[in-house]
This record gives structure tokens, C-alpha cells and sequence, in this order.
């Protein structure tokens, strides 16, 4: 039996999104390396503040053609909050990143970098959903990503909780806790914004799949 795609196939849309989820993943890859080899970290700045810049290129790419476009192959809707999501993600990344020099943070610790790791594998499921948005017709390679991705999301939630758990349960100065958790909180709600993205791309599924 032949299933009929409803779905426009301008393929420039779906392009520039791998590009974009590609970025993604790519930032999230160096800010681990940037945390892991902090004290020498100026080569890992230097490259995030340029995947920044290439992100918020591709995003602003995908809102001229939204504008030019008269039929998208999503709903003009789903586009525009999937290209917010995934560009605020990426700024998140450049974000968190610079409150380091900003906090004048002499060292990093386990929680940060087991929450940059999760942060990093929502950013490569991503990559691989937004990669099949194309093809949602196969359904059943689509929907384990999302699966994977709450899961991530809940795992990012417990490291987060033990992580100001600790903040609050040991002996350390109030400003150390004031920037530690500020910094917790933005990778936290970077990998938020990953499962954020994450069900856009299962209300996409559910219109045309």
C-alpha cells in the first residue's frame, strides 16, 4: 500500500537545520574540552565564540526564508520554535561559557562536567532527530531519540539537584555558591531546551507522519 507525503519537499529548510543542529553539537563538544582542559582554555573560547556566531547566522538564514517562503515544508509555526530553541541552545553554551572569566573561576568540578556531558549527548540525539525530519515516515527510527532525550533530560534534572544539593549541604562561601549554582542552572536549562526541542519535533511527527 502506497503512503501518500503530504509534506512540501523544499528541501533548503531541512539543510539549513542539520547545519544548525550540527553547530549544536559541535559547541557542545568543546565546551567539555573547554572544562577538561581549563587551564588552558583560550583555544576552546576562541572556537565557541565562533560556533556561536555561525549559529546565530544559520538561525537568522532560517527566519529570511521562513519570511520568503509561501510553502514550508513544516508548519510555519513548528520552524520558527524549532530555530529559536536550537539557537538559544547554542547561545546558552557561549553564555555559560563566558560567566567563567566572569566568576573568576579558578577550577572546575565533577557536577559541571557530568551535566556538559549530558548536555553534549541531548545535542548529538537532537542532531540525529532533526537529521530524519525529512523522513518522518519512518516513525520507528524517529521516536527512540525522543525517548533518549527525556531520559537525558531526567538525568541532567538528578545532577542538577545533587549538584545544589552539595552547594547548600557543605561548607563553602556564599559566593562561591551564588556563581556555581548560576552556572548549574544555565547548562541545566540548555539541556531543558534540548527536550523543549525534542517535543516540537514529536508535534511535527504527530501532523505528518
Amino acid at each position: 500500500m502506497f503512503k501518500i507525503n503530504l509534506m512540501p519537499q523544499d528541501k533548503k529548510f531541512f539543510d539549513l537545520f542539520n547545519k544548525l543542529s550540527n553547530v549544536l553539537v559541535k559547541i557542545s563538544e568543546e565546551f567539555i574540552l573547554f572544562l577538561e582542559n581549563y587551564q588552558n582554555q583560550n583555544t576552546y573560547v576562541e572556537q565557541i565564540n565562533k560556533l556561536e556566531d555561525e549559529g546565530n547566522s544559520l538561525a537568522d538564514e532560517l527566519m529570511k526564508e521562513l519570511l520568503s517562503t509561501f510553502v514550508t515544508p513544516l508548519d510555519r509555526e513548528d520552524i520558527h520554535s524549532l530555530t529559536k530553541l536550537l539557537a538559544s541552545i547554542v547561545n546558552h553554551v557561549h553564555s555559560v561559557t563566558r560567566y567563567f572569566d566572569l566568576y573568576n573561576i579558578k577550577e572546575v568540578n565533577d557536577n559541571v562536567i557530568n551535566l556538559a556531558k549530558t548536555l553534549k549527548s541531548c545535542s548529538q540525539e537532537l542532531s540525529l532527530l532533526i537529521s530524519r525530519l525529512n523522513n518522518m515516515s519512518e516513525l520507528g527510527k524517529i521516536s527512540p531519540h525522543i525517548d533518549e532525550i527525556h531520559k537525558l533530560e531526567y538525568q541532567g534534572d538528578k545532577i542538577f539537584r545533587n549538584s545544589i544539593k552539595d552547594l547548600f549541604t557543605n561548607d563553602y562561601e556564599a559566593l562561591y555558591v551564588i556563581k556555581w549554582k548560576d552556572i548549574y542552572n544555565r547548562i541545566e536549562n540548555a539541556i531543558d531546551k534540548c527536550n523543549d526541542s525534542a517535543n516540537v519535533i514529536l508535534g511535527i511527527i504527530l501532523k505528518y507522519a
